[in-house]
This record gives C-alpha cells, structure tokens and sequence, in this order.
C-alpha cells in the first residue's frame, strides 16, 4: 500500500451535471485513464444522484462507453500573440472536422435522438 498519487481528475458539477474536464498524471498504467476520468466520473454520478456525465470534449473512444457526442464550447483569453494565433489555427480545423465527424459518431451510438 502506497499513499503516492499518481493521477487525478478535475470534475465540475451543477446540482444535476458533473462535468469532466482535466486530468493528468504522473505515472503511466494499463487503463489508468479510464478509471480516472471515466469509470470513477460515472460513480461520482451515481453516487450523488445526478442525472447526467458529461466526460468532456473529444475522444471517439467515448462511443464505446456509451457517451453520446455532442458539441462542447470553451472560452479562451490567451495573452501571447503567436499562441493565441496557433491556438485559434487548431481550433478551426479541429472544429471542421468535428462537423464533419459528428454526424456519423451520433449514428455509431445506436441511441435515437
């Protein structure tokens, strides 16, 4: 038995909604990030009584899981010009591809909307 961290999870909730969205960790282990951000976001839920998990943004591994893609939105305020401009870059393509993706991710879940 170890008192170590090794990983952890940032979760946000509402009184209805927990809200995952950060994690990171130290060491590297088979599953380790689904048992952090997923499976133990999931009992967090249930545990509370909530009604929703919403893992955050990304990931077609989610679909397996059960989570339905939807659209997510962040805000950013990035001081330094050259990140500010790479980020933005990123952001375009990621959000065409992700309109282009989405569509086909909701029809893989099997759930009718």
């Amino acid at each position: 038995s170890s008192d170590l961290v090794v990983a952890g999870a940032f979760n946000l909730a509402s009184d209805r909604v927990l809200y995952g969205r950060y994690w990171g960790c130290f060491e590297e282990h088979p599953f380790l990030h689904f048992n952090v951000c997923l499976y133990a976001g999931m009992d967090e839920v249930v545990r509370r009584g909530l009604v929703r998990f919403e893992p955050g943004a990304g990931g077609e591994h989610k679909l397996v899981r059960g989570f339905t893609p939807s659209l997510t939105y962040s805000a950013h305020a990035l001081f330094h010009r050259g990140l500010d401009r790479a980020v933005r870059e990123f952001l375009a393509h990621e959000r065409a591809a992700i309109q282009t993706g989405l569509p086909a991710w909701r029809a893989e879940t099997g759930f009718k909307d």
